[in-house]
């Protein structure tokens, strides 16, 4: 992307919409509705992720629970209390400073199942029973693992490039992400460290328009009920991941405004839910199509050539069969492609699919007994053909490569006693990957003088790989005494394709020091196989790496303050070994995705690597006025190569993060992101001058040691209005910002150097350093009407 003058008509035509929007709403509008619509059992989750500590049985509290009015208290235990009137429940005090959801009469119904008896005899709700439930809730619904949790609530009301939630995840402590790709670095790993979950399915590189970098992910905000993110401390049941675990929970129908639509500069959507006869059963799905030119057209964002496209579908059934059984049928599928205009090469094509379908299967067998299962499949693309053609030099590239899976997994959960739970489980995958890359070329190469110039040169890999992939897991969690909880387990990986398989032990210990903070500690070993898929084909790599191996400590202290402010204070350690040889482009850093057409491609073998740092946390989160978030991160993550350490290209020594919302009438709010870091690491390039007889006859460009210097310091700020408009029997929210509101250059990369030379390779420049910059300032408008 190129960038052009600075446009202060712009900036000012923003400025005064956001006025506008403000003045013109204010009155319009009676009351937010924040929980109106909402799954009960679902706010109450939110609510435990907060602090509270709330203990129901899946009898009183169910998925068919909607909030039909807004409560009247709007924080604290009086909003909780306010929702539970609506449906008959209120609070009782429990143990641990817990709280019991009961019915308010004295006498309930119990439902008799025997065929052809459908009576529901009247009985007094044994005491012992409810207790044995609060006993367990820290055993059971409490996590050992360091997560942060956000809803779908917090994602759309950010001031952020298509509502996209991995973006609202990049302002979490920890992970660090570019303005261009969606993608993260969660505590200095790859981007391929990570684990994505959508209802337990894995989803692999989870994103649209690969071929520049990964812009948005292929799950939009509207089918997301909620967000969590393990950044440390990961149990055995979440797999061998490296570093970051983002568990994504889908959506519910909703008996308030069941359908919206929603249009902005960057997409068109459609949400759609319902019941069937039976109002225990229901439907899901959100419809996206989105484009960039609008974003081009209204800014400097210059794709060039290039039209980039994107579509995506999510879609689920619920089906109810018994009133502790749940089967639920799930489609998530995208598909992207990035049309060429003008001057395009012959037979271009670029563009990439996901398809995923899978089956779950949910049921309480007994109170203590409880499992999930999950079989389903997923078919991936992705196509990349260009090149150029010149007098005397040429390129011409051919990727395609289509990968699948099936997969069957099975969790099961066992509450022994109010201090003890097992888990067990396992998971079978069966994989198979096509590659068809070929790649001709013949270049002159900046980095040689002319003597040393390659000549033709021509490769492909046509390969066809399959195998499988097995695990099981075994952890127990033991509660001590009222304050301390103990986890142990042990995870076994397998895999064909490689014929290796790997031990994987962890350790977690939470200890509650008082009813509102807790310290929590982790060790794990975690050993990443690669993938069936992530052969380095294009880089000339055609065999797999051994598994590669972090060993991780995780220290964190969270506390309480007050009824809505907290703060968390972690200390985290990454030792790598094993690691997987990577291949990156030191200059361009943004070209990764097909980089290995540029000539700043660099192989990584690193003998090993770590990663450490320490993170804060405040925060403030008040439902009904003001939420905000502060975070600040101190990391360093380096590579060891031939025993010399090299910063990680995303390596950002210190990090502050800020996000807030803060609503200042009945129908508005205005959302704040701000992100400033240390500047990402760069590599200089030198100019080589080669005299003969005093002049220069011969110069090339020398690469300097890699990623020793740093770009600028990077700082940008969103900003956002939304309002609300109540009509009868719907309502219209329309938001109004912009990204990088004060249009700052943050510096991404080298500029081009193909215009210093000529035809024939003769340099006309000197030493040049200059900078490629981020996305500019991006105006933002959407409108969304719930009907």
């Amino acid at each position: 992307m190129q960038r052009h003058c600075f446009n202060f008509k712009l900036i000012a035509l923003i400025l005064s919409g956001l006025f506008n929007i403000c003045t013109l709403t204010v009155q319009a509008y009676e009351e937010v509705k924040v929980y109106t619509g909402k799954s009960l059992i679902e706010v109450l989750k939110t609510l435990n992720t907060q602090g509270f500590k709330l203990i129901y049985s899946s009898m009183q509290v169910h998925s068919g629970m909607l909030i039909k009015h807004e409560p009247s208290d709007k924080s604290g235990l009086a909003l909780i209390e306010s929702l539970l009137s609506e449906f008959s429940l209120t609070l009782k005090s429990g143990p641990n400073n817990s709280q019991i959801i009961i019915k308010k009469m004295e006498n309930v119904g119990v439902v008799n199942l025997a065929v052809n008896k459908p009576i529901i005899e009247p009985i007094v709700q044994p005491i012992e029973k409810i207790m044995i439930s609060a006993s367990q809730f820290d055993l059971v619904y409490s996590s050992v693992a360091e997560q942060e949790y956000m809803d779908q609530k917090d994602i759309e009301r950010l001031s952020i490039l298509g509502k996209d939630v991995n973006r609202a995840i990049a302002l979490l402590p920890g992970v660090a992400g570019g303005d261009i790709s969606s993608r993260l670095h969660i505590r200095g790993g790859t981007s391929k460290e990570n684990l994505f979950l959508l209802d337990g399915m894995p989803l692999i590189d989870p994103f649209h328009l690969k071929d520049v970098g990964g812009i948005l992910g292929i799950v939009d905000a509207f089918s997301i009920g909620n967000a969590q993110v393990i950044t440390g401390g990961a149990p055995v049941e979440f797999g061998n991941h490296l570093s970051g675990i983002v568990q994504l929970t889908s959506n519910n129908y909703s008996e308030t405004n069941p359908w919206s639509i929603g249009a902005s500069l960057l997409d068109f959507k459609v949400k759609g839910s319902g019941s069937f006869n039976n109002e225990n059963d229901d439907w899901f799905f959100v419809l996206r199509k989105g484009a960039f030119s609008q974003v081009s057209a209204l800014s400097k964002v210059d794709f060039g050539d290039y039209n980039p496209k994107y579509l995506d579908l999510f879609a689920k059934i619920n089906k109810e069969l018994t009133f502790d059984t749940l089967l639920t049928w799930h489609s998530l599928i995208g598909k992207d492609n990035t049309i060429c205009l003008d001057d395009c090469f012959t037979d271009e094509e670029r563009g990439s699919y996901s398809g995923y379908h899978w089956l779950t299967f949910d049921t309480d067998w007994t109170e203590k007994l409880s499992s999930s299962s999950l079989i389903g499949s997923g078919n991936l693309q992705s196509i990349y053909q260009t090149g150029f053609t010149g007098d005397k030099y040429f390129i011409a590239l051919d990727d395609t490569l289509k990968w699948g899976f099936l997969i069957f997994k099975q969790d099961w959960q066992y509450r022994a006693s109010s201090s003890y739970m097992l888990k067990m489980g396992f998971e079978v995958k069966r994989l198979d990957a096509k590659y068809r890359y070929k790649q001709a070329y013949h270049v002159y190469n900046p980095f040689r003088p002319m003597s040393e110039q390659l000549e033709k040169t021509f490769r492909q890999s046509l390969l066809d790989q399959n195998g499988s992939a097995y695990s099981a897991y075994l952890a127990s969690r033991f509660k001590v005494n009222k304050r301390v909880t103990v986890e142990t387990g042990l995870r076994w990986d397998k895999q064909s394709y490689t014929n290796e398989e790997q031990f994987s032990p962890r350790f977690n210990f939470t200890y509650d020091t008082s009813d509102n903070s807790n310290l929590k500690l982790s060790w794990g070993v975690y050993q990443q196989a690669q993938g069936v898929h992530q052969l380095l084909v294009e880089d000339g790599v055609e065999s797999f790496n051994t598994a590669q191996k972090v060993k991780k400590i995780n220290l964190a202290y969270q506390r309480r303050l007050f009824e809505n402010y907290s703060y968390k204070v972690s200390l985290y350690n990454k030792d790598y070994d094993k690691l997987l040889p990577r291949f990156e482009n030191v200059l361009f850093p943004g070209s990764n995705e097909h980089g290995e057409i540029n000539l700043d491609r660099k192989a990584f073998n690193a003998q090993s690597a770590y990663a450490k740092g320490m993170e804060l946390i405040i925060e403030k989160k008040d439902n009904d006025k003001l939420n905000w978030r502060f975070a600040y991160s101190l990391s360093k993550t380096e590579d060891v190569i031939n025993d010399i350490q090299i910063p990680r290209h995303w390596d950002q020594r210190h990090a502050f993060k800020f996000s807030s919302n803060y609503q200042f009438s009945s129908a508005c709010d205005i959302s704040l992101a701000a992100n400033y870091h240390t500047g990402w690491r760069a590599t200089k390039v030198k100019f080589n001058p080669l005299y003969l007889d005093d002049e220069i006859n011969q110069a090339n460009l020398i690469l300097g040691p890699t990623y020793e210097a740093k770009y600028p310091d990077y700082f940008r700020v969103d900003l956002g209005i939304g309002c609300e408009v109540k009509l009868s029997n719907s309502k219209i929210r329309y938001t109004f910002g912009a990204l990088n509101i004060f249009d700052r250059e943050n510096a991404s990369g080298t500029s081009s150097i193909s215009d210093l030379f000529s035809s024939e390779g003769i340099i006309y420049g000197v030493e040049t350093n200059e900078d490629d910059t981020y996305i500019p300032l991006i105006p933002s408008v959407s409108i969304v009407w719930h009907f």
